[in-house]
């Protein structure tokens, strides 16, 4: 999900309720097989011991992690009231074409549903918002410094059906109106996609650090010094293919790695933005967790009659974090 998304996710866009007032807190963004994860503990002189370990197990397995332990935060959505999450309703995010409802949002059978839905009737404060969608986030239940975080999912991204659809699991801290710091573990853009022809995001994720909110800064983008650090899954990977995929990212004093089905594919360093600028957004805030859906963006298509669904679901096993024991 830098800013432009709410308006990021940092695509990050600041979330407006009902209109005109700021959702707090919240800026843009908005995770099989062999696994292996960086221990919480950082090794000497730079080096970064990996070791296998069982995460990215199904519903239902062991949650315990080599290197880490058991989760601090564990939903497995085996409580259809959702007590560990806000789930937010009538919220109209930056950049997007849809609503929130809490109605989109359901657990049921140890799995949560995110949908979206397109309206019978436009948005009666904005027409240009023809859909509703979900939004999930642990403001004030449940955020920490550092850890790993970890969801297992099934995408909503069907191929050429699904424009301007766009799922994401992403970390915002506690501090949002000061912190510009994000951390998306995953986003993903239906298609067929629109705007951007460098990549084509079918079956595969994005994984992005952020400190810098455009939304803070009048819409400019990010100067050289603060451009968000972002990577693609590898196109070997389908992640459209139906079935359960595990993203993850592990976030310590000093780096910010990131995983698909246990695979490491980005990660960014104190180095990345030098030490000031990685101190003053990822060393000072506890995170909490934001899932969701939003439909349409600026950056990979509006949605669109026979290019986006009429409705879609974002499935989510699980969402698990460890806490950083360094």
């Amino acid at each position: 999900m830098s800013i432009p998304r709410r308006v990021s996710r940092a695509v990050c866009a600041m979330l407006a309720v009902v209109g005109t007032v700021l959702a707090p807190n919240v800026a843009s963004a908005a995770g099989n097989g062999r696994h292996t994860s960086t221990p919480p503990i950082e090794a000497a002189k730079g080096r970064s011991p990996v070791k296998p370990n069982a995460a990215g197990a199904e519903h239902g397995g062991s949650d315990r992690l080599q290197g880490w332990g058991n989760p601090v935060f564990s939903d497995n959505f085996d409580d259809a009231s959702l007590p560990k999450w806000n789930v937010r309703d009538n919220w109209r995010l930056n950049q997007d074409k849809a609503v929130t409802s809490k109605r989109n949002v359901k657990a049921s059978d140890g799995r949560l549903t995110i949908r979206t839905k397109r309206l019978a009737k436009a948005d009666v404060r904005d027409a240009s918002r023809r859909y509703s969608s979900g939004y999930l986030d642990t403001v004030g239940k449940f955020s920490q410094k550092y850890g790993r975080f970890e969801v297992r999912a099934k995408l909503p991204t069907v191929k050429n059906n699904s424009r301007g659809v766009w799922p994401a699991f992403w970390l915002r801290p506690d501090d949002g109106q000061e912190n510009e710091g994000e951390i998306d573990v995953f986003e993903a853009y239906g298609t067929p996609a629109q705007g951007k022809a460098d990549v084509d995001p079918y079956g595969r994720s994005e994984a992005t650090a952020h400190v810098y909110q455009p939304g803070r800064h009048g819409g400019l983008q990010a100067p050289e010094g603060r451009k968000k650090k972002n990577a693609w899954t590898s196109q070997s990977i389908n992640l459209n293919d139906g079935k359960f995929h595990t993203w993850a990212a592990e976030w310590t004093p000093s780096r910010i790695t990131f995983f698909i089905d246990g695979r490491k594919y980005h990660e960014v360093t104190k180095k990345t933005w030098g030490s000031a600028t990685w101190n003053k957004f990822f060393t000072t805030d506890k995170f909490n967790i934001r899932l969701n859906v939003q439909v349409g963006s600026p950056y990979w298509g509006l949605p669109e009659p026979g290019k986006t669904a009429d409705s879609t679901e974002f499935v989510v096993d699980y969402v698990r974090a460890w806490a950083y024991r360094g």
